[in-house]
């Protein structure tokens, strides 16, 4: 965090092991996702990430700290992130596709019309929690 002091900031060895094993899960995971015969890839992509989750656990300085998700706010926070991940990014493509086979669209002409709509999610995803406290007379707090 910027408020926080050199010497109140984790300081340690640069977990390699855990980068390679996210890297490599999540890699494993979405190339199986986007092949027919990938069962073999997805369960190599699912054993290296619990390997990662076992790797963190006991890294000094951890990639993803583990410890955040004991938090229910911010377990909350990150499943609403993937699910509207989930559900805004393949609508570009969508819309891209169908402007360019059903409008007649160029590709360029068609990047033109669906590009706006990504700062739009953008904004519409950073108010959102604030609206949602404010109908609620909370502070969003995260």
């Amino acid at each position: 965090m910027p408020h926080q002091r050199l010497a109140d900031r984790d300081v340690g060895r640069f977990d390699i092991a855990g980068v390679l094993l996210l890297a490599a899960g999540i890699s494993l995971v979405l190339v199986a996702l986007n092949t027919s015969a990938g069962k073999t890839m997805l369960v190599a992509g699912v054993a290296l990430l619990v390997v990662f989750v076992l790797v963190e656990r006991r890294a000094d300085v951890p990639v993803v700290p583990l410890r955040l998700f004991a938090s229910r706010t911010y377990s909350a926070v990150t499943v609403a992130g993937l699910f509207f991940t989930v559900a805004t990014v393949p609508t570009g493509l969508f819309f891209g596709l169908y402007y360019q086979q059903v409008r007649g669209f160029s590709a360029t002409m068609s990047a033109f019309t669906v590009v706006p709509s990504g700062p739009q999610c953008d904004v519409i995803a950073g108010w959102s929690p604030y609206s949602f406290a404010l109908r609620r007379n909370r502070v969003a707090t995260v």
